[in-house]
């Protein structure tokens, strides 16, 4: 066995979107530091999306539901489990993604001589370097900030990494084998927006508005694949219901992480909102719709890629963004998100779709949508 000669732990727990925005700090530390052993803690229910990365040695499993969600005997429990995990591993460096100074003090009590972190709750408390948490930087960008705390560390980029497997490519080429019919498919992903903890539902752009953009696209000659998690069936399926016997496929639920990325790869384009799906959508290299609302894009639309466009009706209105500190108020009105109409995706589709037909032809090649 080769001895492991530095210990890194990195701890982040929180929804699909978040663990994948953390990834281009991954690959940039272990580039930046081949040798170091990295632990990767966050939560069981987005572990996927670090199956078969080459930049995290191992992954500690953190039970999410009782820890975010739980009453306090079960958040203690997993808190004190987790202090075991952390203290046999004796990490010599830790970085903290959260800005929750409860994390910090883990990290503090693991015995990790160095530990990076955000300045926000209690000013870094128990941190031996923080930096600013600053609203209108791109998370992505916020985390490679912690890690550039570390002495000789340099960024390899921002785009975000998942890494299907043989068996991945092989479902989804069984899975586009089996549809028939337009071979122009636009992806929509109305739900997300949630975690173990909370259902963030003023960030969706409202279902109704999704139907009428299928039934637009489908008047347009598209085909619709509507994708997203399990639990997003519940509004998956009532679109699909509208279009019985239409070219509309919903896979909710059907696909892993990874297999959702490789058939997101072979659509024209992907509307949807801020959620993990967007954040999966932004490593295809398609071309993504995304409608914000109480998130402002400055901050979490996707980085580092030019055929990502925002629509934000937010800086209209002298409530929005309302997200702050990983809370969003009641809102009885969410007209962030209904201002933002259907007809106005649809024109920002073909606008999109028409461009990339152009630039295919100028450069000689086949149009792909």
């Amino acid at each position: 066995m080769i001895p492991i000669d530095h210990k890194v732990l990195v701890i982040k727990v929180g929804g699909l979107g978040d663990v994948l925005m953390a990834t281009p700090a991954l690959r940039s530390l272990k580039k930046s530091f081949p040798s170091c052993y990295v632990y990767f803690a966050t939560g069981l229910s987005n572990k996927a999306v670090l199956r078969n990365n080459p930049h995290v040695d191992e992954i500690i499993d953190i039970n999410d539901t009782h820890l975010l969600a739980g009453h306090f005997p079960a958040k203690f429990t997993e808190a004190l489990r987790l202090l075991r995990v952390f203290r046999r591993i004796k990490p010599d460096e830790t970085f903290i993604l959260h800005r929750d100074w409860r994390y910090n003090l883990l990290a503090f009590l693991s015995g990790a001589e160095n530990r990076y972190g955000f300045r926000r709750d209690l000013k870094g408390l128990f941190l031996t370097q923080s930096v600013a948490d600053v609203r209108d930087r791109r998370e992505i960008e916020k985390y490679l900030a912690v890690f550039s705390l570390k002495e000789g560390f340099c960024s390899h980029g921002t785009e975000m990494d998942l890494f299907p497997s043989r068996t991945d490519v092989q479902l989804a080429d069984d899975f586009f084998a089996r549809l028939s019919g337009s071979s122009r498919w636009i992806a929509m992903a109305p739900g997300g927006a949630a975690n173990v903890k909370i259902e963030m539902e003023t960030k969706r752009w409202p279902l109704e508005y999704y139907t009428q953009l299928a039934g637009l696209l489908l008047g347009g000659g598209f085909g619709i694949l509507l994708i997203g998690g399990a639990s997003d069936r519940h509004f998956t399926q009532q679109i699909s219901a509208e279009f019985i016997g239409k070219q509309v496929v919903d896979c909710a639920g059907m696909l892993s992480i990874h297999g959702t990325y490789l058939v997101l790869k072979r659509c024209s384009i992907l509307v949807t909102h801020d959620c993990g799906p967007m954040h999966v959508g932004a490593c295809t290299g398609i071309p993504i719709i995304s409608i914000f609302g109480p998130t402002a894009p400055t901050e979490y639309a996707p980085w580092g890629i030019d055929n990502c466009f925002c629509f934000w009706a937010g800086d209209t209105l002298p409530c929005a963004p309302c997200h702050a500190h990983g809370r969003f108020p009641v809102c009885s009105h969410r007209q962030c998100m209904y201002r933002v109409t259907s007809e106005m995706v649809y024109l920002k589709v073909n606008e999109i779709l028409a461009a990339a037909r152009q630039t295919a032809c100028d450069a000689g090649q086949e149009p792909r949508c």
